[in-house]
Formats: structure tokens, C-alpha cells, sequence
């Protein structure tokens, strides 16, 4: 009985081979998918800092229909029978990889093990599922995972994007607009870039949130609880490992900022990831640049100006108050929480947590505050966000202690107290 069983998974197994290396009687159709995907290339950036191609999924699925899609499978002999709807609905960038490198018949495979586009890709090097062993199949799964870039550029959301390792082959769809601060060879300086996110892979805020700024048009065959936009943010990345320090607490201290709500004047911030040794974090743009930059280029001659200047500045109060994490309620409990790093201190310890500030920005200086257009045409009607937590800590400010003092601050000595 075990030599029958034995025989028969030998006969599986040479089966499968045989599935696996089926050729195409019509050439052509793989030939016109390969020369369209030539046409609709765009450029993103690699890990490495290179311009990259990618196709995008709305490019896919302009192509892909039941009839393209039946043409490829009913072009081998015998006919790859496999559910078509499935193939558009959950396997349609598999499904591309397969087609642009000859190699159709494993989907099959990919639909029998369920591996589809949002469980699988992208694959890596031990994702290769129960394939049967071959010199031949290791040789596919090589070219899988050098192809699949093409077709799996990085999705901006909807998912959480918290610190996440990217792998430096994987393609961000952005553009470059512009570079804000100069290259530097100081290892724990931060390089700042505004970037054009491709519509179709924007999906940072629905659209109930994304600010009126944006140019907005109905994605079709998507999802239509997105819209693309024309949307600008901006990168700060930091380029070393001896820079890995700052970036995680700055995203540290924005992740806490975030988990107590919406403040309008703290910048937003989008996600952050890493590529190799380069560390990111998103940020909202903003379209006046820094205090700094205004108080270089133009000062309010009239008194109703400077009035409104020093009105809108002092709404960044409402930010250090956040900031310094001052008491703020607890929707799930109904009552007030003061929260230290990741302790959660209930109301009866109230007087004794008052006497700390929780977390201190340490940099506030002109470079440091970003400045947005108000609701008016006024040329000094502005929106104030402060910004740069990377020196920014959060820790026990006892009222009698040192730490109110200023003597360490780590931040911008001209602008220390």
C-alpha cells in the first residue's frame, strides 16, 4: 500500500511538471500584453534612490477583461481552466507577473494554495508555497521575484504605516517636486523633499478628510471610497543608522500626539517606513514654507496685519499644551487619564501627576514652525503648525526639578532658555 502511494504521488508530482510546462500555441497574446506594459510604464523610486518603472493597477485593469484575460488561457493546450472573475477580482497582478514572464500555467497553482494579490505580494524568497521542487520551478520563483516590482509598486494606506521595513526593490510611485534642504554629510541630519504621490496609490486619508487643497477626481474601477488626488506631501529622511535614533522618536512622539486626536497645530503626520539605511517619515506640506522663510521675504506693514500675525501665532499655544500632554479624557472609560509613555494614570493621582510636563519639543525656533494660507487672501493671513520632534523627548518633568530649567536641551542653542 505505501509503495501504491508512493507511485501515486510520484505521478502527481511529474502531473504537476507536466501543467507547469505547458507552452502557448499563440505567442501573440503574451506579445501584445508585454508591449503594452512597455507603453504604460511610469517612474517611481527604488530603494536605492533610483528612478524605477512600474505599471500602475489602474493600467491593469484597463486591459484586463474577461475576454484578454480567456485569450491567454485558451491560447495553451490543453486550456488552462482556471475562474476567470477570480483571476480580475483577487489575482490580477499575479496573474500579470505570470503572463510578462511566460509562465502562465502556475496559476494555477497560486489559486489552488489561495496566495492572492493582497496575501501574497509582494513575495519573497520563502514564499514559494509547496511548488513542486525542480531546477526548473526555483529558476520561475527567481523570475517571479525579480518581476513582481513591476507590478507592485507601495501602496500609501490605508493601512497603518508605522516604521515599516520596505524592501529596497520595491518601487515608491512618487515624483520628486522638489528638495527643501540642501544635501549635508552631517549623518544625523535630515534631508526634507516634497513628493507627488501617484493618485492611484494614495490612500493616506479617505475622502471625508482630505483637505479641500486638493484637486479632487473620481477614481473609476477602483475604490470608490477613494479619490485621486493631486496630492503634494513631504519626505523627511534620515540616511544612516547613526540618524535611526532621531527618526524613531520622532515618530514616537507624533504616534502619541495622533492617539489623542486631531490637533490643528501640530503638522500632520502620514506613516513612516524605511528602505536599507534610508529612514522616512511623511508630513504634511505646507504651501508657505517655514516662519522663517516669511520673516525673510516680507514683514506686515499695516497694524491689522501684525494683529492678525500675532493672533494666528499664538493659536501654537493649543500645540505645546498637547505637547506637554495635559490631562484629556478617556472616551472608552468616561473619565480622565494622564498619560506618560505608556503608563495610564487614573484621576485619583491627579495632583501628583500635574507636577510633570510628559513630553518636551526642545526646538522651537522660526525653521521649526511651518506656515499654511489662512481662510482670507491676506498676505499675512497664516495657519501656524509646529514641527521636528526628532530632538523632542518624552519624560518626567518634575515642577522642582532640573528639567524645568532649560539647562539641557538638546535643541537649537541660539533659541534655548
Amino acid at each position: 500500500m505505501h509503495a501504491n502511494m508512493s507511485s501515486s504521488n510520484r505521478d502527481q508530482s511529474v502531473s504537476q511538471r507536466q501543467d507547469l510546462s505547458q507552452t502557448t500555441t499563440n505567442p501573440s497574446a503574451l506579445n501584445d500584453f508585454s508591449r503594452y506594459v512597455g507603453l504604460k510604464k511610469t517612474s517611481g523610486i527604488n530603494g536605492y534612490g533610483k528612478s524605477d518603472d512600474y505599471v500602475s493597477i489602474r493600467a491593469l485593469k484597463e486591459y484586463w477583461n474577461k475576454s484578454s484575460v480567456g485569450n491567454i488561457l485558451h491560447s495553451f493546450n490543453p486550456p488552462i481552466n482556471v475562474d476567470i472573475d477570480d483571476i480580475i477580482k483577487r489575482y490580477l497582478r499575479t496573474f500579470s507577473i505570470l503572463v510578462y514572464i511566460n509562465r502562465v500555467p502556475y496559476i494555477r497553482h497560486f489559486m489552488q494554495y489561495d496566495y492572492d494579490d493582497e496575501k501574497g505580494l509582494p513575495y519573497n524568497e520563502t514564499m514559494s508555497f509547496g511548488l513542486p521542487k525542480s531546477d526548473e520551478t526555483c529558476k520561475v520563483w527567481e523570475n517571479i521575484l525579480k518581476n513582481q516590482w513591476i507590478f507592485c509598486p507601495f501602496q500609501f494606506g490605508p493601512k497603518k504605516i508605522y516604521l515599516r521595513p520596505l524592501d529596497q526593490r520595491c518601487i515608491l510611485p512618487i515624483d520628486v517636486i522638489r528638495q527643501l534642504t540642501p544635501d549635508t554629510l552631517d549623518e544625523e541630519a535630515a534631508v526634507v523633499q516634497v513628493v507627488k504621490l501617484h493618485p492611484d496609490y494614495d490612500r493616506l486619508l479617505p475622502v471625508s478628510l482630505k483637505p479641500c487643497v486638493f484637486a479632487y477626481v473620481r477614481c473609476t474601477n477602483i475604490d470608490d471610497s477613494w479619490q485621486a488626488t493631486t496630492r503634494q506631501i513631504v519626505f523627511k529622511k534620515y540616511g544612516s543608522q547613526r540618524s535611526r535614533e532621531l527618526w524613531e522618536n520622532e515618530v514616537g512622539i507624533f504616534t502619541s500626539i495622533k492617539g489623542q486626536g486631531a490637533c490643528d497645530q501640530i503638522v500632520e503626520y502620514y506613516g513612516s517606513f524605511s528602505q536599507g539605511e534610508t529612514f522616512t517619515t511623511m508630513l504634511e506640506y505646507a504651501d508657505k514654507g517655514t516662519l522663517l522663510d516669511v520673516m525673510m521675504s516680507s514683514r506686515p506693514m499695516e497694524s491689522e496685519e501684525l494683529f492678525r500675525l500675532w493672533l494666528n501665532l499664538a493659536d501654537l499655544f493649543k500645540g505645546l499644551i498637547r505637547i506637554h500632554g495635559l490631562e484629556n479624557p478617556d472616551p472608552q472609560k468616561g473619565k480622565r487619564t494622564y498619560v506618560l509613555r505608556t503608563y495610564v494614570f487614573p484621576a485619583y493621582l491627579k495632583n501628583f501627576i500635574s507636577l510633570m510636563a510628559f513630553s518636551i519639543h526642545l526646538d522651537i525656533k522660526p525653521a521649526n514652525i511651518l506656515v499654511f494660507q489662512g481662510e482670507t487672501d491676506s498676505p499675512f493671513d497664516f495657519r501656524f503648525k509646529l514641527a521636528d520632534f526628532s530632538s523632542s523627548h518624552i519624560r518626567k518633568a518634575f515642577a522642582w526639578g532640573p528639567d524645568t530649567k532649560g539647562s539641557e536641551t538638546g535643541g537649537t542653542q541660539m533659541y534655548s532658555t
